[in-house]
């Protein structure tokens, strides 16, 4: 009975390995995509001051980049 808890503990163990590694390899790509979003939106507010500048409405300008993405 002692070699069935300890097999069973063993596998419980490896499952909560693979576990955390799913969860550390989605967090990563999570902050990876937020880092994406984030230069993106900047992006965006450095490519609407030129517009923005020429008398273009910010409206205008925010459907364009959007429609770019």
């Amino acid at each position: 009975m002692a070699t069935i808890l300890s097999n069973q503990t063993q596998k419980t163990k490896h499952y909560q390995t693979d576990q955390q590694v799913k969860y550390l390899h989605l967090e990563a790509e999570v902050d990876m995509l937020l880092q994406r979003i984030t230069a993106l939106m900047e992006r965006k507010q450095v490519t609407s001051v030129p517009y923005e500048s020429a008398g273009r409405s910010n409206s205008q300008t925010n459907l364009e980049v959007e429609s770019s993405i």
